[in-house]
């Protein structure tokens, strides 16, 4: 089992946070899958939830998501490259993996995270 701290109020927060910002997340991928012309308005904000999540992850110990969420950060690096395509199937596995995320942090978390099968 991962090395999370112990303090309910910080595992609280973070699990607040967290779960929000996933929320962000899925709201902007829903309107990317919808209107992929406003891509770029977007960046910003995506790089944002991305990193804060990510970084937030790896200081409560939940390393599984800090990777996997790292690996989201640097897809959608390649992406604003033009080396990947945010197409609508990259769109909907990144809304289903948004939904997966949110309902561990809901009703296991600090149990590990399987995120081997979404790599």
């Amino acid at each position: 089992m991962p090395d999370f701290t112990e303090d309910q109020e910080v595992l609280s927060a973070y699990t607040a946070e967290t779960s929000d910002l996933l929320l962000s997340l899925a709201l902007i991928l829903r309107e990317l899958d919808r209107n992929p012309q406003s891509a770029a308005q977007y960046h910003e904000r995506l790089d944002q939830i991305i990193h804060t999540i990510q970084g937030s992850s790896a200081v409560m110990g939940a390393e599984t998501i800090s990777l996997l969420i790292s690996e989201v950060e640097q897809y959608l690096h390649f992406v604003r490259q033009g080396a990947r395509e945010l197409d609508s199937s990259a769109l909907h596995l990144l809304l289903d993996l948004t939904l997966e995320l949110s309902t561990y942090l809901e009703e296991t978390f600090p149990a590990p995270f399987a995120g081997e099968e979404w790599r």
